[in-house]
């Protein structure tokens, strides 16, 4: 771990300052789609399975706002996964009963940031031993962000911009040599599946109005491209790994390639085609490690495709993930209750959109 000075020292050299050259959000306009697409594709019955998992998530939470069971109880991940579950389907703090368990959520995470531990806007539960900590700080950052213009407590609100703009200067200062991250803050590699979920963090956050340095983009960007093996469209795990199956990886590679504005090139067009070619077999009892989370993403990257790719395949995964669901509202994975109930609700939810991040662009012709 870093010394609070070292830490200090390279995070006061990160510039939150728009300038020329960095790039910002573009409003484009949204992929064209057929009036009422979102009901036409949510039908009653999986509206009913969505609010099924939602409440098996509220009534599982814990007193102190957070969620996870055994290792998982108390992880920043988990919880900023559920919260984010009641953001997509529309909930916002302290507006109504689940509105409640979503203000109690945000404290929660709030009070995780490690202060006192000299690393400022680090979010991460030590109390916690698995979804390791730059996972936990991503999606925890991912949650902060997307909570814009939700939170209507003006202390909580102002409380929520300050964690967030520290929770995105760590992750500058700490990106590492490579590039990328990985699982802790200090990690000299990287890997694509931390990066990307950090990536994506930096994506909502610059939505919700904060500005982060374009080297850091570039370099991020440039990182995620190196993965990518032209012959097969596989993105790889880290440099030298074995890319074996990728689907989950062409997944979260391909969704922050997309929030970062690029949509064309070999390594979107080829990676996209092996994410569509080459999606998982249908969910076993007990699905693998890695099936919610590359549903999780391949959701926004198809979502942002639209068209008949996106409804033949959510059409697909709908029907999949609701023979699944278990009498009590809940999904069952290799991981806890909570995060697989968390992410099959963001799946269900994708059409409506409400957490779509729009694509940027670069200034000055870059």
């Amino acid at each position: 771990m870093w010394t609070r000075r070292q830490f200090l020292v390279r995070s006061t050299a990160v510039s939150f300052a728009l300038a020329p050259g960095s790039w910002t959000f573009s409003a484009p306009p949204p992929p064209k789609r057929e009036a009422r697409e979102a009901d036409q594709l949510i039908p009653p019955e999986t509206r009913k399975a969505i609010d099924a998992g939602l409440k098996f998530l509220g009534e599982g939470q814990h007193r102190d706002g957070s969620f996870g069971n055994g290792d998982y109880q108390g992880n920043v991940g988990v919880t900023s996964l559920a919260g984010l579950a009641f953001l997509a389907a529309g909930h916002k703090p302290d507006v109504g009963p689940r509105g409640k368990i979503l203000a109690k959520t945000l404290d929660f995470v709030l009070a995780q940031e490690n202060r006192g531990g000299g690393h400022p806007g680090y979010l991460y539960n030590p109390e916690t031993s698995r979804f390791v900590a730059m996972y936990s700080h991503g999606f925890g950052t991912l949650f902060l962000a997307s909570l814009h213009g939700t939170v209507k407590d003006d202390k909580q609100a102002a409380k929520r911009r300050e964690v967030l703009e520290r929770a995105v200067k760590l992750i500058v200062a700490c990106q590492n040599k490579e590039g990328g991250w990985r699982y802790t803050l200090t990690s000299k590699d990287a890997d694509i599946s931390v990066t990307t979920c950090v990536m994506m963090a930096l994506g909502t956050a610059r939505q919700s109005g904060l500005t982060v340095p374009k080297k850091t983009i570039d370099a991020g960007v440039n990182y995620i491209k190196k993965r990518f093996w032209p012959a097969t469209g596989k993105f790889w795990y880290q440099r030298w790994s074995d890319p074996g199956t990728a689907f989950s990886r062409n997944a979260a590679a391909l969704a922050t390639l997309q929030v970062m504005g690029i949509h064309k090139g070999e390594e979107f067009e080829k990676g996209l085609a092996y994410l569509i070619k080459n999606k998982p077999a249908p969910m076993p009892r007990r699905a693998g490690l890695h099936y919610f989370y590359g549903h999780y993403y391949a959701a926004r990257v198809l979502h942002g495709r639209s068209g008949k790719i996106w409804k033949d395949w959510y059409t697909a995964i709908r029907k999949e993930l609701q023979d699944q669901q278990r009498a009590n509202g809940s999904w069952e994975g290799r991981i806890d209750p909570h995060y697989v109930t968390a992410m099959a609700c963001l799946v269900l939810l994708s059409p409506d959109g409400r957490l779509v991040v729009r694509s940027e662009q670069k200034k000055d012709g870059e």
